[in-house]
């Protein structure tokens, strides 16, 4: 055996053994949505896509400071960007959320007063409004019920519903009674006529929020169980994480009975993404492998079919978060955000962090993604094709790769 086909054979094992890694493969398609006004003077700092597909509701600065737009989403056009903010109402702060009906969105903003309340206002640019929220310490994380009639919000600490016709100062139902849970952003989702949210697994009478959420509870979207809803115990849970790290996203599954959340189960720091049975139990980790020291999972939504989780992550580049998607049932992540911008070798764009924000369509054939792609730092709208996003096929290519160094040259 000469020396180059033993050096050859060996090159072609490693490679071989190489092959057995998870390479993930990127979305064949992704463009760019363009709306008018240009996304030029700021950029879109919130999205939701309506419950036909169509449109989008967005917070965004297109030239006078940020506010709501509806818009369509049409390719390769200039979609206008209909202002659906009420006059005087002055810089929108988020909270966009669609109705079932197509009809309405709500925003967050403080009308000329202290806090920044939601209100519910027409999709079509008629710009009235009508107020569902009065925290006086500033409302965030709306979701409008499956059928229309009910808002849920928190005020930073505590979970609330109201209902939509005649919302007022008393008509709003705690749902998190006593010291159990501290609603952050995300930390909470409906299943049918309940509600999941993370908890404190041994809350403390009267010592007040602020412990690391370790368990859910499922307890009635009305309120008629606030005073004792049902623990749901995650058993693999390190309670003596040093970091102090906790539950901060939660959704659940179509057919509601697998809770995906994320957080740090372990005492490594770091947020991962996991599944638990609706019943509870030991939570499952979803992503393949032994991730990077300095990973850290971002957001994650669920596709409409319960199928598919796209999560976003700096999984592939420190620094820069992408946008992936990776089976229900855990598995290798597939990348599907375009990240031919990103200059891997400078770092470049380290410091925006790539993608922010995303969400499927609603026949879940779409990944709707917010992304700083260009060298101005500000974010725009990105639709990437998921039903067209290929298998991994790292072996095939790496076997070439190495049949080639092998046969080149027998001298």
């Amino acid at each position: 055996m000469t020396k180059h086909f033993q050096l050859g054979a060996k090159l072609f094992a490693s490679l071989a053994a190489v092959s057995m890694l998870a390479i993930p493969a990127s979305a064949q398609t992704v463009e760019e949505i363009f709306f008018d006004p240009a996304v030029a003077a700021g950029d879109i700092d919130e999205f939701a896509i309506s419950p036909d597909g169509t449109q989008i509701v967005m917070v965004a600065d297109l030239g006078d400071g940020d506010q709501t737009y509806v818009a369509s989403l049409n390719s390769g056009v200039m979609n206008t960007a209909t202002l659906v903010s009420p006059a005087g109402v002055g810089d929108n702060d988020g909270g966009v959320a669609w109705t079932p009906d197509g009809l309405h969105v709500t925003a967050r903003y403080a009308a000329g007063g202290a806090t920044n309340e939601i209100f519910l206002v027409p999709a079509d640019g008629s710009q009235t409004a009508q107020q569902l929220t009065f925290t006086g310490n500033n409302a965030f994380d709306p979701q409008i019920s499956a059928d229309g009639n009910s808002f849920f919000y928190s005020d930073g600490g505590s979970l609330f519903v109201t209902p939509i016709a005649g919302a007022s100062a008393t008509s709003s139902i705690q749902l998190n009674a006593g010291d159990i849970s501290e609603i952050d952003t995300g930390s909470y989702a409906q299943v049918g006529s309940n509600i999941i949210f993370a908890g404190f697994s041994a809350p403390i009478p009267g010592a007040g929020n602020g412990d690391p959420e370790t368990a859910f509870y499922l307890t009635a979207a009305d309120g008629s169980t606030a005073a004792s809803p049902t623990l749901i115990s995650i058993d693999n849970f390190e309670t003596n994480n040093p970091g102090g790290s906790d539950i901060d996203f939660v959704d659940v599954t179509s057919d509601g009975q697998t809770i995906v959340f994320r957080g740090d189960l372990t005492t490594d720091d770091q947020d991962e993404l996991y599944s638990l049975s609706i019943n509870g139990g030991d939570a499952v980790s979803l992503i393949a492998g032994t991730l990077r020291d300095d990973f850290d999972l971002n957001y994650f939504t669920i596709s409409p079919d319960g199928s598919t989780i796209a999560f976003i992550g700096d999984y592939l580049t420190n620094g820069v978060a992408e946008a992936f998607v990776v089976p229900v049932t855990g598995g290798d992540p597939t990348l599907v955000s375009d990240s031919s911008f990103f200059d891997q070798e400078n770092g470049f764009d380290v410091d925006f962090g790539g993608v922010d924000t995303l969400q499927f369509s609603p026949d879940g054939n779409s990944l709707y993604y917010l992304s700083d792609s260009g060298d101005d730092g500000r974010f725009r709208l990105f639709r990437a094709s998921i039903n067209a996003v290929p298998e991994p096929t790292a072996l095939p290519l790496i076997l070439a790769a190495a049949s080639t160094i092998l046969f080149r040259r027998r001298k």
